[in-house]
């Protein structure tokens, strides 16, 4: 996905046009990169995930702590 969006600004950024509609349509990709600020989420992202993997690697220690204290 970061990729992707990578090589999109890339092209978008860097096409050379004097059509109008590619003109009006690359500012609105812009402003609505800016809208729901972009670059924050794709910072956040990746470690957001890796928190959520190391929550649920806690969880299921707990869980697998939980079952054998009340099952020995």
């Amino acid at each position: 996905m970061f990729a992707y969006i990578a090589l999109l600004e890339k092209t978008i950024s860097e096409t050379p046009s004097q059509d109008n509609q590619f003109i009006k349509n690359r500012n609105i990709l812009m402003e609505k990169a800016k809208s729901i600020d972009l670059e924050y989420i794709k910072n956040e992202i990746p470690l957001a995930i890796t928190q959520s993997i190391e929550g649920l690697e806690r969880i299921t220690k707990i869980v697998s702590a939980m079952k054998e204290f009340s099952h020995p």
